[in-house]
C-alpha cells in the first residue's frame, strides 16, 4: 500500500525553485513519501529539456520514469537528511536523520546514481562538494562507506564487484527465472544477421576489453529448430570491470539480469516491447572453460548430423508436450543436452 505523502508540502526553496518541506517532526527511520513510478515515458522526444533534465529519473531496469510531485522537488544536499530505497517493491524516501518541521527534506544525488553529468552545485551546506554529479563511483571514498548501508538492492546487484572493493558486504541471493511464453523455429539465416549487428554494438560498447565475440547457441547451428533467440558469448579481460559498461549497455537495449543469474557469467538481455526475448549476452572471463564448453557444443553439431538431428527431435517433441511452459521443456531436455556437451568436448579434444 503505497504512502499519501502527508507529511511534507511543497514550497519555495532556497536551494534551487521549489522544495519539499516537513509539516511535523520525522524520526531517523521514518518512511516519509512513497514515489509514483507509474508515470513510464516510452517516448523521450516527448520530453522538454527541462523535463528530461531535472524531472526524470532512470531506474535499475532501464526505465525512464517522468517524476511527479512532491518527489520531483527534492532537492540534492551534499549532507542530506533523507535517502531512497525500494521496500516492499515501492522506492520510499526515508529520512537519514530525526527532521523538524519546516527542515527542507533532500537527498543526495549521487546514492544509487552511476550516471555523469556534473554540474554546479548550490546545496549551501557546509559539506558541499561544489560540484553536483550523481554518480556514486564518483564520491569521496569516506563519503561512500558511509553511503553504503542507504544504497538500494538493484544498485548493490548492478555494481556488485566495484562495491565489494569498496567494502560492501555482498550476500546476493539467485534471481528465480521468470516464465515466459516461447516458440521453436527451423532455422532462419536472418539470426546470424541478427548477431552480427549486435556484435556491433558491443564491439563498440567493450572496445579492448573484449577480447572475443561469438555467436553460440541453438541460433548458431545451421539445420538446427531454436528459440528465435541470439545467444552471444562476449569474452573479457577481466569480468570486474564489466559492471563499468552497464550503463552503456543499458542505453544500447540490453537490461543486467545480474552476476548471479547464470553462475559465472554477468548476464544481459534485450527483451522486445511485449516482453518477447530476442538475445541473451553471456559475459565471460578469459580462462572459463565454459567459454570452451559453448563453442565445442556449436561446432561439433554444425558437423555432426547424428547429434544434431538426435537434439532437434528432442526439443521439438519437448515443445509438443510443453509448449506452455519453457520450465518443463527446459529441464526435460537437459539429460540430452548434457550428453551432447560431454561429446561435443570429447571430440574438440580429439581433433
Amino acid at each position: 500500500m503505497k504512502l499519501k505523502p502527508s507529511k511534507v508540502e511543497v514550497k519555495n526553496s532556497d536551494i534551487e525553485g521549489k522544495g519539499v518541506f516537513a509539516t511535523e517532526d520525522i524520526k531517523s527511520g521514518e518512511v516519509i513519501l512513497d514515489m509514483d513510478d507509474t508515470h513510464v515515458v516510452e517516448d523521450k522526444s516527448t520530453l522538454t529539456q527541462y523535463e528530461r533534465e531535472y524531472e526524470c529519473d532512470w531506474l535499475g531496469d532501464g526505465k525512464t520514469i517522468h517524476m511527479q510531485a512532491p518527489e520531483k522537488h527534492i532537492n540534492h544536499s551534499c549532507d542530506p537528511n533523507t535517502y531512497v530505497k525500494t521496500i516492499d517493491s515501492i522506492r520510499r524516501v526515508v529520512a537519514m536523520k530525526d527532521i523538524g518541521v519546516g527542515d527542507e527534506i533532500t537527498y543526495d544525488y549521487a546514492i544509487n546514481g552511476y550516471y555523469d553529468s556534473d554540474i554546479a552545485c548550490r546545496c549551501g551546506s557546509k559539506n558541499c562538494r561544489g560540484t553536483l554529479s550523481p554518480n556514486f563511483f564518483k564520491l569521496p571514498r569516506e563519503r561512500q562507506l558511509r553511503y553504503l548501508p542507504y544504497l538500494d538492492t538493484w544498485f548493490v546487484e548492478k555494481f556488485k564487484y566495484q562495491l565489494e572493493k569498496i567494502g560492501y558486504p555482498i550476500h546476493m541471493e539467485k534471481k528465480p527465472k521468470q516464465h515466459r511464453a516461447y516458440t521453436l523455429e527451423t532455422y532462419n539465416p536472418k539470426w546470424a544477421e541478427g548477431f552480427e549487428k549486435r556484435a556491433e554494438k558491443l564491439k563498440t560498447i567493450f572496445g579492448d576489453e573484449a577480447i572475443d565475440i561469438q555467436h553460440v547457441g541453438s541460433t548458431s547451428i545451421p539445420g538446427i529448430v531454436a528459440k528465435p533467440q541470439i545467444d552471444i558469448l562476449v569474452v573479457v579481460r577481466d569480468r570486474s570491470h564489466v559492471q563499468s559498461f552497464a550503463a552503456a549497455m543499458e542505453s544500447a537495449g540490453f537490461a543486467y539480469m545480474g552476476a548471479n543469474y547464470i553462475p559465472t557469467e554477468e548476464y544481459f538481455v534485450e527483451d522486445a516491447p511485449d516482453g518477447k526475448r530476442l538475445a541473451s549476452i553471456h559475459i565471460l572471463e578469459q580462462g572459463n572453460p565454459k567459454i570452451d564448453s559453448y563453442i565445442n557444443f556449436r561446432d561439433y553439431l554444425r558437423v555432426n548430423g547424428e547429434d544434431r538431428a538426435l537434439y532437434v527431435a528432442t526439443k521439438t517433441a519437448l515443445y509438443q508436450q510443453h509448449g506452455d511452459s519453457y520450465a518443463s521443456y527446459d529441464a526435460g531436455k537437459k539429460e540430452v543436452l548434457e550428453a551432447i556437451k560431454s561429446r561435443a568436448n570429447q571430440w574438440a579434444q580429439e581433433r
